[in-house]
């Protein structure tokens, strides 16, 4: 068994790991770090405030938000936290989503995080 490297002790450090290696983007979500990565990003997106969240760290949360669909949880936890750091980029995928998502909880987050950008509640209708 191979040592595992201690984990990040913030979301920015969190991000920055995943930004620079790409290490969760891999198609094979099987590895041992997925499931603790999951649990911290769940745990640390919730508890953002305005303006915390840099432009990499959006633009990988960006990612994250389009390569992993499957998990609805995280969706939700993303998409608010790009609504809070008023991500403007953010707009064209919570648009997608608005339209797309089979998950009704995402479609609502997508909504949120627009408004939140400042488009109005019909955005992407």
């Amino acid at each position: 068994m191979t040592a595992r490297a201690p984990w990040p002790q913030s979301l920015p450090v969190l991000l920055a790991l995943v930004g620079q290696t790409g290490w969760l983007y891999e198609k094979d979500l099987l590895h041992w770090w997925w499931g603790e990565a999951y649990s911290l990003l769940l745990r640390w997106l919730p508890r953002l405030e305005p303006g915390e969240l840099s432009a990499p760290e959006c633009r990988t949360l960006r990612k994250l938000l389009r390569l992993n669909p499957q998990y609805e949880d995280l969706q939700v936890a993303i998409l608010l936290a790009l609504g809070t750091a008023r991500d403007v980029k953010a707009r064209r995928v919570a648009i997608k989503l608005v339209r797309r998502s089979p998950h009704e909880r995402v479609r609502e987050a997508a909504r949120d995080c627009l408004l939140e950008l400042g488009m109005g509640r019909g955005a992407g209708h």
